[in-house]
């Protein structure tokens, strides 16, 4: 497969160790996959500082043109402005965990980077995420007018996203349904 991964996780340095085993699980499915290492994680910072790592998210990805972004949490929020901002334009995003309290609760506007989004867009949110319930995101899509999306719910009450396997498999198909 020709086709690149850029991956970024949450804001907490724990989704780091995730990340690497994310990746290491997706590298044998993509040219290349690289990862995004938020600098709070060496500061100590308790929060990323979200445009700052939307733009070196951008940097990290360049001018790639045949690629994918795969996000978890703060991840998505850091996606979504990239993107916003016309600074990367994926073939299409794997949004794990989509943090919509969390993104509120720190003054970003999660809202405005969902509203009218157009890229394909595979949602994996679990049932009951404490981050956002899988219905409650769903609807909460549907009002942003989110285009061009597909939606899995597993069974889970948590933030976490231990499923690597899942992940990998759904990943791979939705880059095989998105040619």
């Amino acid at each position: 497969m020709d086709t690149k991964l850029f991956v970024v996780a949450g804001n907490s340095f724990k989704n780091k160790a995730w990340m690497e085993g994310v990746v290491k699980a997706m590298a044998p499915h993509f040219s290349s996959v690289s990862y995004h290492l938020y600098e709070h994680w060496n500061t100590g910072a308790p929060i990323l500082d979200f445009k700052k790592e939307a733009d070196m998210f951008s940097v990290l990805i360049g001018g790639e043109k045949n690629f994918f972004i795969f996000a978890k949490s703060a991840g998505v929020a850091v996606a979504l402005e990239a993107i916003r901002s016309r600074s990367v334009s994926p073939r299409g995003c794997i949004f794990v965990g989509t943090p919509v309290y969390w993104a509120k609760e720190n003054d970003i506007d999660i809202e405005e980077l969902l509203k009218n989004f157009s890229f394909p867009v595979l949602f994996v949110q679990h049932t009951n995420d404490p981050a956002i319930s899988s219905d409650d995101l769903k609807e909460f899509l549907m009002k942003d007018g989110v285009r061009r999306f597909k939606f899995v719910a597993p069974q889970g009450d948590s933030h976490d996203y231990p499923e690597t396997e899942m992940l990998v498999d759904l990943t791979k198909s939705f880059v095989k349904e998105t040619k």
